[in-house]
């Protein structure tokens, strides 16, 4: 019986191997395209562009400063290119996006 497809197989032909790591300041760009992505979710639907949504200022606080206290992501990498990802944010209560609860719980 052949081994199941984990994708993340070396000299796999159907999907190139992955490996995860912590978001880092320097991944903006990845956390705006998630970002983008987590809100043009529905492929029937019609969106801006990625820039036009990301520096729209109810997002902007999502990704603005990225790294900071609170900042936490992990991405996934092939072939040195981000292929997914997932963050969250801690924020405060004069400084917030709209899943706001409270300072000890993050924003995803």
């Amino acid at each position: 019986m052949a081994a199941p497809d984990d994708g993340n197989v070396p000299g796999n032909p159907r999907r190139p191997a992955h490996a995860l790591r912590p978001a880092t300041d320097a991944d903006v760009e990845a956390i705006q395209q998630i970002v983008y992505e987590a809100i043009s979710w529905n492929a029937t639907a019609e969106f801006p562009a990625l820039e036009t949504i990301v520096d729209h200022p109810e997002i902007i606080t999502y990704h603005v400063g990225w790294g900071r206290p609170g900042d936490a992501g992990v991405l996934a990498d092939a072939g040195g290119e981000v292929v997914a990802g997932a963050f969250y944010r801690r924020f405060t209560e004069a400084d917030h996006g709209h899943g706001y609860i409270d300072a000890d719980t993050p924003e995803v």
